[in-house]
């Protein structure tokens, strides 16, 4: 787990974009590890989620072959 912190528009949402494959960076280039997965779970997306349950409990209803 990871904590991005900063003030508004200063590029958190870009740069996790840019590490899910979502966005291309303008400079330079992302190359993650072979073994490493990437999820995100963008903000725009919170309405998809059943405010009841717990994190594992949303992942899984994602994911069920976790």
């Amino acid at each position: 787990r990871i904590g991005i912190i900063g003030a508004n528009g200063k590029g958190k949402s870009t740069l996790l974009n840019c590490l899910a494959g979502e966005l291309t960076p303008t400079e330079g280039d992302i190359a993650p590890h072979p073994s490493v997965n990437i999820g995100h779970f963008g903000q725009t997306n919170i309405d998809r989620l059943q405010p009841d349950n717990q994190v594992l409990d949303e992942i899984l209803r994602s994911n069920p072959s976790l």
